[in-house]
């Protein structure tokens, strides 16, 4: 980053988005989003809900171990899992 903000050139190339390689192509009328869930979010969700089950049965049973983790892995595969559908619609 600090390379390209004095101006040299790196190793860096930047990657065509929506496969337009020229500047003569137009990313209008392409589709970014599917519309579909497929495996992987479905798996994401199945996931969050499993670890707010253990979230839960830890603290029906006064078990507090794993209470951090259950909460990281909650939070975050249901973050991954809400921005997964909320950007596929």
């Amino acid at each position: 980053m600090l390379l390209g903000l004095m101006g040299r050139r790196s190793a860096f190339i930047r990657t065509p988005k929506m496969g337009l390689v020229r500047r003569q192509g137009t990313w209008q009328g392409r589709r970014y989003r599917t519309g579909r869930f497929d495996g992987l979010t479905v798996l994401e969700g199945l996931l969050t809900i499993y670890f707010l089950f253990g979230i839960g049965a830890g603290l029906s049973i006064g078990d507090y171990g794993l209470l951090p983790f259950h909460l990281l892995l909650a939070v975050g595969y249901g973050l991954v899992f809400y921005y997964s559908v909320r950007h596929s619609t």
